[in-house]
């Protein structure tokens, strides 16, 4: 069986890189001291540390092993659980992020 080269593969995936917390933080999306929540469930809030750690019940903790240790999951996707209240609303970071890319794209 004769293999086809591999050179097109990065033309034929076609996958799209998110922006990460240190690029939420430079859009000012987080701040420091900033609290977040998890969708749903009660005395969940945070305080924002970095944009790699947050302070919860007074233990600093990286974002997801904040969202694990608040549900009990093992694996959990911080952006689209993490509720952050700014300019009126309560959206979770997936869909502040998808704001702020619309916003980028719009102007661009």
């Amino acid at each position: 069986m004769k293999l086809k080269p591999l050179r097109n593969l990065k033309k034929r995936i076609s996958r799209r890189i998110k922006p990460k917390m240190p690029q939420l933080r430079k859009w000012g999306i987080i701040k420091k001291d900033t609290t977040l929540s998890i969708k749903g469930r009660t005395s969940s809030e945070e305080t924002i540390v970095s944009d790699k750690e947050v302070s919860y019940q007074g233990n600093k903790m990286k974002y997801n092993e904040w969202g694990q240790k608040v549900t009990g999951w093992s694996t959990i996707n911080i952006y689209e659980w993490a509720l952050l209240e700014k300019e009126e609303q309560t959206l979770t970071l997936a869909e502040w992020r998808e704001k702020k890319i619309e916003e980028e794209n719009q102007n661009s």
